[in-house]
């Protein structure tokens, strides 16, 4: 896997040796349709897998659900957009040198950067199961691995 992503970045940095404009500006295109398409089955996906797990949820009604699922987006959200940042700032309190080689970056670069690639669609259905395994003492399950806390990593 590592193998076909440092291929992938090679590629792309050497694009303009073997790759004219124009083709560079219609892949720019066709890699928008196809997160597009992606994004409309993520979303059929979900509004398929929903009345199934609102059916579970027979202790707790609609909107404490809601709630439940806005409070765990919002510590994901903020844990992503901390992170950003310590990753962005701490290695400059560590050492004098990366001080000294690089310019202090903006503090809109860490911002932009944590919302870049975020995948929160996919766990809208996790954070309704999760809730239902809380209630059940079943095991969360998400795809091919099984937890039985959210903390626990086997």
């Amino acid at each position: 896997m590592l193998a076909v992503v440092a291929g992938g970045l090679l590629m792309s940095y050497n694009s303009h040796c073997y790759l004219s404009h124009t083709s560079r500006i219609q892949s720019g295109n066709v890699w928008s349709v196809l997160i597009f398409l992606m994004n409309t089955i993520i979303f059929i996906l979900i509004g398929l897998e929903l009345p199934v797990v609102v059916a579970a949820m027979k202790d707790y009604t609609i909107s404490e659900g809601i709630i439940y699922s806005i409070v765990i987006g919002g510590a994901i959200i903020g844990t992503r957009i901390l992170y950003s940042y310590a990753l962005m700032y701490f290695p400059r309190l560590l050492s004098k040198e990366v001080c000294r080689k690089n310019p202090k970056p903006d503090w809109r670069e860490p911002f932009i950067i944590s919302f870049a690639a975020m995948r929160v669609l996919f766990l809208w259905p996790q954070r309704f199961r999760f809730l239902h395994s809380c209630q059940t003492g079943k095991p969360f399950r998400t795809g091919t691995s099984s937890c039985s806390s959210p903390l626990s990593l086997s």
